[in-house]
């Protein structure tokens, strides 16, 4: 599985917002700077978690992000799909067909539909039971 840059990034966002205990939120200037992002990658990545309810903004003098919900309810599985999608989609063998039917033929392409549908319920199922909790408490214990 090869996650796309925007993932990456939008999960160190998530986490940084996350470890910043703040109540008032942190800016986009300070997820930026302490990841090392541009500030417009940054709040492009943001703009994406806010859409899809991840995360929170409050504008003003002491603005800023914070989690739309506490890290123990946030399974990574949220922040991934929300920035990225799936690995393998139900309809990947049809948008990949060379002749676009429904049915793959030759054979060898609907084999490997089986193979793929097991590798993204595997990646599902871990993504969906770890929490940004998790991950910062893993931290944590380094």
């Amino acid at each position: 599985m090869k996650l796309s840059t925007q993932e990456i990034y939008g999960l160190r966002c998530v986490l940084r917002i996350a470890r910043s205990g703040s109540k008032n939120g942190i800016t986009i200037h300070e997820i930026s700077e302490d990841e090392g992002i541009s500030q417009a990658y940054t709040a492009k990545i943001l703009r994406i978690l806010r859409l899809n309810k991840l995360v929170l903004s409050e504008r003003g003098k002491h603005g800023g992000y914070i989690l739309a919900d506490t890290p123990e309810n946030i399974p990574v599985s949220r922040v991934v799909d929300a920035l990225g999608g799936k690995l393998y989609e139900s309809d990947f063998c049809y948008k990949y067909h060379p002749d676009g039917n429904k049915q793959c033929i030759p054979v060898e392409y609907c084999s490997l539909r089986n193979l793929w549908f097991s590798v993204q319920k595997a990646v599902d199922q871990v993504l969906n039971d770890v929490t940004l909790q998790d991950i910062i408490d893993q931290n944590s214990a380094l």
